[in-house]
């Protein structure tokens, strides 16, 4: 079932770089010792910088956060428009496990719709055919739903939950068709993965991320007004080899024209500089200007 888990400090912390960042990929809940592990990693992994977070769910609201559910899911204690939502996508959908090899060509067919949608500077760029870009899917320690259309048994959507550091389920992506938004498909999803794990036997916790910096949406707030996620506050670090940081610092200046350039590389280089103020901020000192 869904319940809380407290911080855990842990000396043998795994990492992954993203985008020239090194980060932890396990449990937010699991943080590192001390920085050193850090330092070690970001030398052998070759990343540029890295970020780790302390204090996780500390008391008081910092900026920066992970977006968790960690408790009971009951739809009858939500409010009422909230539980019209998730009923009127009950009645259009119903949500499974599935194998994604069995539906290359539809997951490929949904995302490319749904990438459509995205802002030039941070959008993907798809594999050339369906098993290739499928194939990034089927990993171990995945759980993949798929979201079926009740009346034509059409797979419209699908969701991947990460359990390689279970008890906390990474909910790592999703694709839906968004010719289904009006149907409440995006309800119907999340109701179902919510549902599957609040009936397990053992306990564990949902993670949607922490707060977005590159990929800006609504969802954080859609799950938490919606699902009763909430944001677990810590304290995020940034960690630079000093000619890093001496670049930070001369490109900071530039940060909001960078953050509006539709160029992929110079809009990553205005992320870092939006990370290093949330880092500040969280750290309880004042942004750069």
């Amino acid at each position: 079932m869904i319940a809380s888990f407290k911080e855990v400090k842990c000396s043998n912390i795994e990492f992954s770089v993203y985008q020239k960042c090194l980060m932890t990929s396990s449990a937010p809940h699991v943080i590192p010792d001390d920085n050193a592990d850090v330092k070690k990693a970001m030398k052998e992994k070759n990343a540029l910088f890295a970020s780790y977070i302390t204090e996780y769910d500390c008391k008081s609201s910092t900026a920066w956060w992970f977006c968790v559910k960690d408790d009971e899911y009951d739809i009858s204690k939500l409010k009422a428009k909230q539980r019209y939502e998730i009923t009127k996508g009950r009645r259009n959908f119903y949500v499974e496990q599935i194998n994604p090899a069995d539906y290359e060509e539809q997951i490929y067919e949904i995302d490319k719709k749904k990438f459509a949608e995205y802002p030039v500077q941070y959008r993907p760029k798809m594999k050339s055919t369906a098993h290739e870009h499928v194939s990034g899917i089927i990993l171990e320690h995945r759980r993949i739903f798929g979201l079926f259309d009740r009346n034509s048994a059409e797979l419209k959507g699908y969701y991947v939950c990460g359990e390689k550091y279970f008890p906390c389920v990474q909910l790592s992506s999703t694709g839906i068709d968004p010719a289904t938004y009006k149907e409440n498909s995006s309800a119907a999803i999340v109701d179902g993965i919510l549902t599957y794990y609040q009936n397990l036997s053992e306990e564990c916790y949902l993670c949607d991320g922490a707060r977005n910096v590159r990929h800006i949406t609504q969802y954080q707030p859609y799950l938490c007004k919606n699902f009763g996620f909430r944001y677990a506050y810590c304290k995020m670090k940034m960690v630079y080899p000093f000619a890093i940081k001496l670049v930070v610092k001369i490109l900071k200046p530039l940060k909001t024209l960078l953050l509006k350039s539709k160029n992929p590389l110079l809009y990553n280089v205005g992320c870092v500089m939006k990370m290093d103020d949330y880092s500040k901020l969280s750290m309880g000192g004042e942004a750069d200007v």
